[in-house]
């Protein structure tokens, strides 16, 4: 290796290009997590995690001070901060070895919570769906769309559906209906992907009772590390009627 980059850290996030799938071992002592802290600036912060074992978000994150952080990602999933009411979204844990973009209103420092059992939990389980055919790991970047689905000028209240987001053909996100506890209505917390700025997005709904797709009337442009409505104030998408 030779580059600008010369040490690792055990606070930070990297990203790899790999040219075929492998292992990476890395021999340490493990760390003292009550001792490590974690320099937050305010803007965007790619972080590492501590702990040796995966914890809710709402328990990993309880060290930061009220507000500081109100957004995270994985290269999976995300979570809004919603003041007074904790951490929610599809990303509800945090893992050993991964790492999270998080942005912050202010500058701080942190440790992780180590130990106990997690605060609370959204439950979300990661979609497995062979018909969209996405490999997330095709794609340098992501960003994400918190979502409210209407259909024939509905609000869609059920589990029944599915939103994909695409590039031309090609399925770049996908994501079930998510309950959001704060106000009771049903959301799609969509993270789409991509591996440069500027190509339109266009959107399906697939009904997994009918086995139909309805298309979404309303077009978006991927930008990085784009992140667009939130459980309270949710992009709207209807179907072309």
């Amino acid at each position: 290796w030779f580059g600008t980059l010369e040490l690792v850290d055990n606070t930070s996030m990297y990203k790899l290009k790999m040219n075929n799938q492998n292992n990476i071992t890395l021999w340490a002592y493990p760390v003292k997590v009550d001792e490590t802290i974690f320099n937050l600036y305010e803007g965007y912060n790619w972080i590492g995690y501590s702990p040796q074992i995966s914890t809710g978000l709402n328990t990993a994150l309880i060290n930061i001070s009220d507000g500081s952080l109100e957004y995270i990602k994985s290269q999976q999933g995300y979570a809004n901060y919603y003041e007074n009411n904790g951490w929610f979204g599809s990303l509800d844990q945090l893992y050993p070895f991964g790492g999270y973009i998080g942005r912050a209103i202010s500058d701080a420092n942190f440790t992780y919570y180590d130990g106990g059992l997690s605060k609370s939990s959204s439950a979300y389980t990661p979609l497995s769906y062979g018909q969209f055919d996405l490999n997330i790991h095709d794609y340098e970047y992501n960003g994400t769309m918190t979502t409210a689905l209407y259909i024939d000028g509905d609000r869609v209240d059920s589990y029944d559906y599915i939103l994909a987001a695409y590039d031309g053909m090609t399925c770049v996100g996908y994501t079930e209906g998510l309950y959001f506890p704060l106000d009771g209505n049903i959301i799609f917390p969509l993270m789409v992907y991509g591996n440069e700025e500027g190509y339109a997005l266009t959107f399906k709904v697939y009904d997994k009772l009918s086995n139909t797709y309805l298309d979404i009337d309303k077009e978006l442009i991927f930008t990085p590390d784009m992140q667009l409505g939130d459980g309270f104030d949710p992009v709207i998408l209807n179907n072309q009627s």
